[in-house]
């Protein structure tokens, strides 16, 4: 990447990458294509969560503000957005379905646990409430049918 353009990048991120672009979520979310040119700088998505790259991987599913992002990853616009119903605190992984028809997440806020899953199709989010506490949960994958699985800390999985 060029020096000049990292220079431009404030504040703490985490970098994500499918091998062809470079996404770094931080005070701004920053799409760069490998060889370093930038794509995009989203200055509405702050502190971007939920991160994932989809489709042949030309698009990217993330959150932020409580509403969840696709993205283009040729010019880093919106292709649609869905609004997430609950407030966002803890910024977990994202866990997406083999046949990408489904995306899920989970979170703890206020002491309730739940599991989300937006529907990747409609965009609309389905919010379920889990009656087991998720504390040591480190990861969510999707099995190969499409199963979410949530990965808890001595290898458990609930």
């Amino acid at each position: 990447m060029k020096k000049t353009d990292l220079d431009k990048i404030k504040g703490s991120f985490y970098i994500y990458s499918n091998g062809e672009y470079v996404v770094l979520p931080g005070t701004k979310l920053y799409i760069f294509k490998v060889d370093g040119s930038m794509i995009a700088c989203r200055k509405d998505l702050r502190n971007a969560g939920r991160i994932t790259f989809l489709s042949d991987n030309r698009m990217l599913l993330c959150s932020s503000k409580a509403v969840f992002h696709m993205i283009n990853l040729c010019d880093g616009i919106d292709i649609w957005t869905a609004p997430y119903t609950q407030n966002e605190c803890n910024a977990a992984d994202v866990a997406v379905s083999p046949d990408e028809a489904f995306a899920y997440t989970y979170d703890e806020w206020k002491g309730s646990n739940f599991i989300s899953r937006l529907n990747l199709h409609t965009h609309e989010v389905d919010i379920h409430n889990m009656y087991m506490d998720i504390g040591a949960t480190k990861g969510i994958v999707c099995d190969e049918d499409g199963v979410p699985c949530m990965l808890k800390t001595l290898g458990e999985t609930i």
